[in-house]
Formats: structure tokens, sequence, C-alpha cells
């Protein structure tokens, strides 16, 4: 049996931008790449629960709050999901156990990103280009119908890894995902579905741990006005956010990696369905998207980071974790000359300038009523298959190595700086 290549990380690899600490850009765990064949022999084993995240877990209930979903940087966050739990579909035990013995499938996306994106993230730029394929699946029809499974929504599961991959040309969506407009894609249903099979690999997932505090700063200025018969003095008084530490884990490894196939509407158009009027569809604007999604109580890991931090590590200051979030779209669109000068930046705001144009191609689209033409009504559905409090069992060493041996508690004390300009 051969190795076959995968995105499961052991460790954390952090590549910042420029201006990190200042909170202007986030750091990015990439996945570090690792053989392995089968997934059980990839996934982590559920481990242990140590007596002190059993005690945090017990004294740390998530308050009832409003979802607060936010963008970080060019990125998504994990908490950002559109199915709702009453109509998420997953995988059954016993076919989760059938999973675990299939081998784990290759990770295009982060082959990727390994090679191209890492340096466009260190360099503020977003990622671009077109790689081809050269080995893949040498019958299409028969890997797409011999799959590991069929799920209840009639959607094929392919083992990509013996079967091989889609051979049509990707290309990165800026840092959202991957794109495609091959001819193989088009109005094949096998090669659509052998694609989207090839490409539904696990999100890229890391949690962005910032510690912070407060620095008073006092401006005092001379007023040229009289006050109170004297000349004025006035104070301005200014919190300034002093960022600690950032530092960043990759999760990727920990979320089960096949995606559940499924239609944003239960009611409405099935997968296969979505594909065949994918496939019909005449507009040269046409295009197809998949989102995915990791369910997980990604709130209740963050507020056992930040009691772990705080009783355990002695960290007393601020502290703020989110969830970046890579590899969240999949999307095959009509590659064409009108598709190309309306993806294209320069195109797309003159168009808006013009006006005209720019509803013209709404209306052309779509966008403003009647048949939609862009499509984004596929989701896939990942999911971490441990508690959060496993979770944080096993990210202890990385939250170890990144957090720095600092005075917290002085750290956490009100700070006063004066600075004193007199103006006038």
């Amino acid at each position: 049996m051969t190795s076959t290549a995968s995105s499961v990380a052991i460790g954390v690899a952090v590549l910042p931008g420029k201006d990190v600490m200042q909170g202007a850009r986030d750091p990015l765990a990439l996945p570090v790449q690792q053989e392995g064949n089968l997934v059980q022999e990839l996934m982590p084993p559920a481990p242990s629960i140590s007596e002190a995240v059993g005690y945090i877990a017990q004294n740390s209930a998530v308050p009832p709050r409003a979802q607060q979903i936010a963008r970080i940087g060019p990125l998504s966050s994990a908490n950002d999901r559109t199915l709702k739990a009453s109509s998420v579909k997953y995988f059954d035990d016993g076919q989760v156990d059938v999973l675990l013995q299939t081998q784990t499938p290759p990770d295009l996306y982060s082959h990727m990103l390994r090679n191209v994106g890492g340096k466009m993230w260190a360099t503020g730029g977003t990622p671009s280009g077109e790689i081809q394929i050269s080995k893949g699946a040498s019958d299409v029809h028969a890997a797409v119908g011999s799959p590991v499974m069929t799920t209840a929504v009639g959607v094929p599961v392919i083992d990509v890894a013996t079967a091989g991959v889609s051979k049509a040309s990707v290309e990165f969506d800026a840092w959202q995902g991957i794109k495609s407009g091959d001819a193989r894609v088009q109005t094949d249903l096998d090669e659509m579905m052998l694609f989207f099979n090839t490409h539904n690999t696990r999100p890229v997932v890391s949690m962005r741990v910032e510690a912070f505090h407060f620095d008073k700063q006092i401006r005092q200025e001379a007023d040229t006005q009289l006050f109170n018969g004297n000349d004025g003095q006035e104070f301005t008084t200014t919190n300034i956010q002093v960022a600690d530490f950032v530092t960043s884990i990759d999760l990727t490894y920990l979320i089960f990696p096949f995606g559940y196939l499924q239609s944003v509407d239960e009611k409405g158009p099935t997968v296969k369905q979505l594909f065949e009027k994918f496939a019909k569809d005449g507009n040269m604007l046409k295009a197809l998207e998949m989102s995915k999604e990791v369910h997980f109580d990604f709130e209740a890991l963050a507020m056992l980071v930040k009691h772990f931090l705080s009783a355990v590590m002695g960290v007393s200051v601020n502290v703020d974790v989110t969830f970046p979030m890579m590899n969240k779209t999949v999307r095959i669109y009509s590659k064409n000359c009108c598709s190309s000068m309306v993806s294209s930046s320069t195109c797309s705001l003159g168009c808006q300038l013009l006006c005209v144009p720019y509803v013209c191609t709404m209306l052309y689209r779509g966008d403003c009523g009647g048949e939609q033409h862009v499509v984004q009504d596929i989701r896939s559905v990942f999911k971490i298959l441990y508690e959060p409090s496993q979770v944080l069992e096993l990210i202890i060493p990385q939250l170890r190595a990144g957090v720095p041996n600092l005075d917290w508690s002085a750290l956490a004390g009100k700070r006063e700086r004066a600075a004193v300009d007199l103006v006038g």
C-alpha cells in the first residue's frame, strides 16, 4: 500500500504578517505535510482528560450570548455557518468507521498553499495562479460508479486516493478556496462529481490567541483660551491596546477529513440536480459554489483556553481567541472573455463607476431577480469529533510553547504613561 500525502499537522508553522503585533494581520498556521495511509492512522486518539483540564471544563461554562461572527483580516471565521443544527446531515457511526479505514484523501489546497500561499501571506499579497494536475483518475466514470459509500442524500463519497483525483486544472480564489473553469467540469456530471470530491478536503482552521493589555496615555496640552480666569490646561486620556503575544495553532488535523455534501435547502434541488442545472445553463457568467462548514463548539473551546491560560499559566491580561479559516469554498464557472472581465478588479471597478454596464451585468447574471446563474447552495459539513476539553488537552503543548515568560501581574495592573506635549 502506497503512502498518500496528507495535511495533518503535528506542529505549528506560523507565518506572521508585517504588522501582526499591531493586530493588522493575523498569523497563519499552515498544516505541516505528513505521510500516512488510513484515516485512523492520522487522527489523534482521544486523550484522557487531566485533572487540571477536567476542573476547568467543569467550572467554565460558556455564558449565553449572541454568536459573534467577524471576518479575520482576509479570512473567514470557522464560526461562520449557515446551516442550522437541525438541518445538518452527517455520516452515522457506521459510516465513520468505514471512512476511518479509507485512505486519507490528498489535500491539493494545502500543497498549493505551502508552495505559493504562505509566501503571498508573508508579503501581504493575495495568492493567485493556476495549477495543472497531470496525474489523476484514468477512468472518471468508473471512479464515480464505485464509491466508498453513497450518502442518504444520494452523493457518492469517492476514495480519490485510490481511484485518482480530478484532472481539472484549479486556481486560487483569493484566500477563500479554489476555483476552476476547466472544460472538464462544464457539462460532464461525473467529472463534476469527481472534482467536488477531490477538493472536498477539510478547511484550514487555526486558533489565534492574542493576549493584550491597555496602557493609559495622558496628553497635556496648553489651551489658548482662558479657563476659570487662568490659562487653560487640557488633559486627554486615551487607552491604547498593547499586544503582549499573538500565537496561532493549527486545528486542521483534528477535523475529520471527509465532508458531507448536501444542499442548503432540504426542500430545494439536490446536489445532483444543481450539477445538472449548471451543466445545462448557457449563461456566460454561470457559477456553482460549495461552501465548507466546520460544526464544532468553538466558543466552548475559546472559553476553556482563556481559563487555562489564566488558571494554569497565570496569564491575567485580556485574551482574545478567534478561529481563522481558509479553503472554505470550491467553485466551478464558465471561463470565457465575459467572465474574465467581470472577475477582473479593474474592469469590475470600471463597470461600477459607469453604472450602466454594472447594472447590465447584474441583470444578466440574475442578481436582480429571475433565474439565478450564480448558485451557492451546496454545503459540505465537516466536524471535529472530539469534545472541546479533549481538543484543549491535545493543544496544551502548543499553548505552552506560544506563551512568553512575562510578568503577567505587572501587565494586568493599570499602567500610566504621561506623554506631555505643550502646544502654543
